[in-house]
């Protein structure tokens, strides 16, 4: 396997399913030395046959994987390469050099060599933020001609998308100082005593000294401590004994081993899925897992590795159960999928020792002419809407309207007060001239001359009765 190897888990799951002979493990693809060694090692138990190398590089990176070949068991080793052989441009004084098919890492101190920093250029990017906030060697200083902003890249880095930061596990260890005071106690009363008895014999007191230092170092041994949120597994002999803590207590030196267990809330990230909902739509959906050791002593025993299989089982169950769902319901029903997910989990683990807490869906990713119509169908909607809208306003419009016009027409003056209300509705500027071409009292008489027109016309009116 070859450029597919960019995670310790990848690599787990490939020697579990039989994929591989050879592994390809590439600085650059499990970024960087400490992750290419985190991988590295699994395989030597694994008897996995390793290939050690870089997706491109010079003598800088010849030199990475010089150093990793070499501390890699040879049987192990199946081949690395020296990319510095294959560009013209040394970047770099000490590097490795490939002599009868092979090349040998510097012993200086570091990689072993030293950039030329007049074939490089100047540097780009300059971290100078540690972790916990401490400063880089050189004080955090940059060269003057690289802004200020450039030298804080990583934050910026991270938060663009589908680039999410590692979240990095503190471990806080619980140091036992008692029983370092207790070896120490207990090796000054021996050397009180050692000098007793040299007085009287000094073979005597060498071999006093010798048994007082074995008691010691088994009592100060046998003290040991737990923090508020571990347990020890105690195993006498290869067989479970009891589990112990938190606080301080005894074991038996070289017959009793110890395995401590975090029993705090645990955090295991699922990684992208690719799943085929109900209605063959594929989607990418990633979440994370909560979950705490309940029992100690079944977690270590019935599980070899408690993390890694829950994490499987968290993936295989959130594949099932959004196979079952249609999009909208992914879309719609993301709380009631999460604790269907942990229903499953939680039901698979039964018996490790183990307790579910929460599962939470991140992120649900579609095909882009997917989404491309989703936002036209929203689109749509919307505009079906405001169409509905603007027409049930018309028609209240034109009922108001007609109820208006009726009510005009029953007062003989509400048509005049209505066009004086118009005409100041106008404004008072200069720049508004208003005409009326006939004044509207006249508009008024020849109404009214109309009226009694038709009175009188014969038909029209009422008939005089006869004399």
């Amino acid at each position: 396997m070859d450029e597919s190897i960019d995670g310790i888990d990848v690599l787990l799951c490939g020697h579990a399913e039989g994929a591989m002979d050879v592994v390809n493990l590439k600085i650059s693809k499990l970024g960087g030395i400490t992750k290419l060694r985190q991988a590295r090692d699994p395989c030597v138990p694994l008897g996995i046959a390793m290939t050690i190398e870089d997706s491109w590089g010079g003598d800088i990176t010849t030199a990475a994987i010089a150093h990793l070949a070499h501390s890699t068991p040879p049987e192990f080793l199946f081949t690395a390469t020296d990319f510095n052989s294959y560009v013209t441009v040394s970047t770099a004084d000490g590097a490795p050099r490939r002599r009868n098919g092979r090349m040998a890492a510097s012993t200086a101190p570091g990689l072993g060599v030293s950039p030329k920093l007049d074939v490089l250029g100047q540097p780009k990017v300059e971290i100078s933020g540690f972790p916990g906030g401490g400063r880089s060697p050189n004080n955090g200083s940059r060269p003057a001609n690289v802004p200020e902003r450039l030298s804080r890249a990583a934050p910026a880095a991270a938060s663009r998308p589908d680039h999410r930061p590692n979240p990095r596990v503190r471990v806080w260890l619980m140091i036992n100082y008692i029983s370092g005071l207790v070896f120490v106690v207990l090796l000054l009363l021996g050397g009180v005593g050692t000098v007793a008895v040299a007085q009287q014999s000094v073979p005597l007191a060498f071999l006093f000294m010798l048994g007082w230092l074995f008691a010691d170092v088994v009592i100060a041994s046998s003290i040991r401590l737990a923090a508020q949120w571990e347990k020890a597994v105690v195993f006498r002999l290869g067989k479970f004994h009891t589990i112990k803590g938190p606080g301080l207590f005894m074991i038996i030196p070289l017959i009793d081993q110890l395995r401590m267990v975090d029993t705090r809330v645990l955090a295991v990230s699922i990684p992208k899925q690719q799943v085929i909902t109900r209605d063959n739509v594929p989607v990418t959906i990633d979440g994370v897992l909560f979950f705490r050791v309940d029992n100690a002593a079944e977690a270590i025993i019935m599980v070899q590795d408690y993390r890694y299989v829950i994490s499987q089982y968290a993936q295989t169950s959130l594949r099932d159960v959004i196979g079952q769902m249609t999009l909208d319901q992914l879309l719609t029903e993301r709380e009631e999928i999460a604790k269907s997910i942990e229903h499953h989990v939680e039901n698979d683990t039964k018996g490790w020792g183990l307790e579910v807490t929460g599962l939470r869906i991140q992120d649900v990713d579609m095909p882009e002419e997917l989404k491309k119509m989703m936002s036209r169908q929203a689109s749509a909607e919307r505009e079906k809407r405001a169409t509905i809208t603007k027409a049930e306003g018309d028609k209240e419009a034109a009922v108001n309207l007609s109820l208006a016009a009726r009510t005009m027409a029953e007062s003989p003056g509400a048509m005049q007060l209505r066009t004086l209300q118009t005409i100041d509705g106008l404004g008072p500027t200069a720049s508004n001239t208003v005409v009326l071409a006939v004044p509207i009292d006249v508009l008024e008489s020849l109404g009214s001359l109309k009226d009694a027109f038709r009175s009188r016309t014969p038909g029209t009116g009422s008939v005089a009765p006869p004399a």
